[in-house]
């Protein structure tokens, strides 16, 4: 006879972010320099909020680092850092062989890391090593780093946190479909306001711009436990309590690892 196997599930919860941001501009600028700079506030929005949303990403898998150490016995984590007073080692900075461990953390699902995000520090030590590559795209027009089948980024918004003597870095290795994005729906995403009374009548225009963004990594619920106001800090999102892995381990694309350099 065969026994059949029963499927499980787990339920994913993400936690929306409202956001919004104005910019202000008086119209004697526009007098003053001969150029509107509400058009370069205009040009720049989208570059604005693909920052802002790489912070709360960041945060995010800062935020699944934590919970991973405090509640999932660190098995997502390669930590080779400590806060020794001593002269740093090589046992204690970025290396292939460290990478190649924290990759391990996935068993059997390693092949499916694609890219890899580091600080600076981090970024030249490889780069000193002679491990990063500079590729062209197919019409060799856009120049991209890769680490071994890695595509790299390159964000000092990553953990860097400094203890009595030293300071560790957090690199974070992605797998594809890791991060799943949403656009929520605003009522009205952007609006201009004049203010003809400002600037002794000169009058002022104000530009604002709303999201509501979903960024959410896979395999976790966001439980809101340390939540106070509508959306999530950027400090909340850091916070363990504030995520449980719903997945095995195997299943989640990410893994970390923490040097001193």
């Amino acid at each position: 006879t065969s026994t059949a196997l029963k499927v499980t599930k787990a339920v994913m919860q993400y936690r929306l972010a409202s956001m919004n941001k104005s910019w202000s501009t008086m119209d004697i600028a526009v007098d003053l320099a001969l150029a509107d700079p509400a058009t370069a506030i205009t040009n720049r929005i989208g570059s604005y909020w693909a920052t802002a949303n790489e912070k709360r990403l960041i945060q995010s898998t800062m935020g699944i680092l934590n919970d991973n150490v405090a509640n999932d016995s660190s098995d997502m984590v390669k930590n080779i850092a400590t806060d020794s007073a001593s002269a740093v080692t090589a046992a204690e900075l970025v290396s292939n062989d460290a990478i190649l461990d924290a990759q391990q953390t996935a068993g059997d699902h390693q092949g499916g890391f694609t890219a890899i995000a580091m600080h600076s520090v981090v970024y030249s030590r490889l780069r000193k090593q002679q491990l990063i590559t500079f590729i062209r795209d197919a019409d060799n027009n856009t120049l991209f780093q890769t680490y071994g089948n890695l595509r790299v980024v390159v964000d000092d918004s990553l953990s860097a946190v400094a203890g009595t003597n030293r300071i560790t870095y957090t690199t974070v290795i992605f797998g594809a479909g890791a991060i799943v994005a949403g656009l929520g729906r605003t009522k009205v995403p952007s609006e201009l306001y004049r203010d003809p009374d400002a600037g002794n009548g000169g009058g002022q225009e104000t530009l604002y711009s709303r999201r509501a963004d979903i960024i959410h990594p896979l395999g976790f619920q966001f439980g809101s436990a340390s939540v106070a106001g509508q959306s999530a800090t950027l400090a909340e999102l850091a916070l363990a309590a504030n995520w449980n892995r719903v997945w095995e381990r195997k299943n989640v694309p990410l893994c970390f690892l923490q040097t001193n350099g």
